[in-house]
């Protein structure tokens, strides 16, 4: 699995969603040896991006200036949430109790700590191609294992594999 992340000057949805058609195609070429052009990129009923007639996997996301994009040979999904104030009463609609528990809202670090759980199940269900269905369906301590998640001051990615 190859992924990147490129740093885009926010646009409308359209314009997004084909600047990250071109990056994965661009990331397809690397991962493949075959030419950009040579991939068409296309999605499922449930929104899925994927590249016709490719064996490769391949997903996307963007959120503010970032635009983040892997490939690979195995079912991943990817998200990326730029850091910024949220009302986190959200949470209790989207964690289970276990979940709850760590986030602890009202201390330090609470923010970090939904991102990190948010982007784990979107990355989680834009794997298994179902779109977001239930987010307490799933727990963010049991997609550890096949989680991988990075924070900068800027953005916190997951990517699920």
């Amino acid at each position: 699995m190859i992924w990147r992340i490129k740093e885009i000057a926010p646009k409308d949805r359209n314009e997004r969603t084909h600047l990250g058609e071109a990056f994965a195609r661009q990331l397809l070429a690397e991962f493949s040896d075959q030419p950009a052009d040579s991939f068409i990129i296309a999605r499922t009923n449930k929104g899925k991006p994927y590249a016709e007639n490719c064996p490769l996997e391949l997903n996307l996301s963007h959120s503010g200036k970032w635009l983040l994009c892997a490939v690979g040979e195995q079912p991943l999904g990817v998200d990326i949430e730029e850091i910024k104030p949220r009302d986190l009463k959200i949470a209790r609609r989207i964690c289970t109790t276990k979940e709850m528990e760590f986030l602890a809202p009202d201390q330090p670090g609470a923010l970090l700590r939904f991102l990190k759980i948010w982007t784990a199940k979107e990355a989680y269900f834009k794997a298994i191609g179902t779109g977001i269905t239930d987010l307490k369906s799933v727990c963010y301590f049991d997609l550890l294992p096949r989680l991988q998640q990075i924070e900068t001051e800027e953005y916190i990615l997951s990517i699920y594999q």
